[in-house]
């Protein structure tokens, strides 16, 4: 009789110990196959009114794509701009002859850090660049060229941006254009 009643209550504290709880409260429960407990929660039902606005996911994707695409250039952007203004710091104190020596050493190491960098961005990522570019700077790329090199380089690779869409005489203006304001508030949502 002993060994009965030890077998029915040891019975109904293990009942009791694999019972699933929610914050202290007890829910119901199965024991699976495997016998591990799993609570059973009923969800609320769920009324469907309306398929989804197709153009809005459209939309969503696309702001998405932009915050990756502004995500991946603006890094460059900012260096740009910071050797921009470090380069007319020091040649800003140099000869003529020295400013041209130092411009071309500035330019081929640029050239040299950044061209695995650019050649593996995208079309849509480049323009985006050419805009942050002149976001940073006040200046277009076009510009910018035209500046630190001479009007027959600035032509050339307007050339060859042409070849791929991209513009580098596009100037940054949020105000009236909707792409730039989508971009600006891409910056925004990054932190910049």
């Amino acid at each position: 009789m002993k060994k009965i009643t030890l077998l029915i209550t040891s019975f109904f504290f293990i009942t009791l110990a694999i019972q699933a709880q929610d914050n202290g409260h007890i829910v119901p429960y199965i024991i699976d196959k495997f016998g591990d407990t799993v609570a059973i929660w009923q969800t609320p039902e769920v009324t469907v009114e309306k398929k989804m606005d197709t153009e809005l996911l459209d939309r969503q994707k696309k702001f998405l794509r932009l915050l990756a695409d502004v995500y991946k250039v603006m890094p460059l952007a900012k260096e740009c701009s910071k050797r921009i203004d470090d380069a007319e710091a020091k040649a800003s104190t140099m000869s003529k002859r020295e400013r041209k020596k130092f411009l071309k050493e500035e330019e081929k190491k640029v050239f040299d850090q950044y061209k695995p960098a650019i050649e593996d961005l995208s079309p849509r990522q480049g323009k985006v660049l050419v805009k942050l570019i002149d976001r940073e700077t006040g200046k277009s790329s076009y510009k910018l060229i035209k500046e630190y090199k001479n009007g027959l380089s600035a032509f050339m690779w307007q050339g060859v941006a042409a070849i791929f869409s991209v513009n580098l005489k596009d100037r940054y203006d949020p105000a009236h254009n909707s792409k730039d304001r989508a971009i600006e508030t891409a910056c925004l949502v990054l932190g910049y």
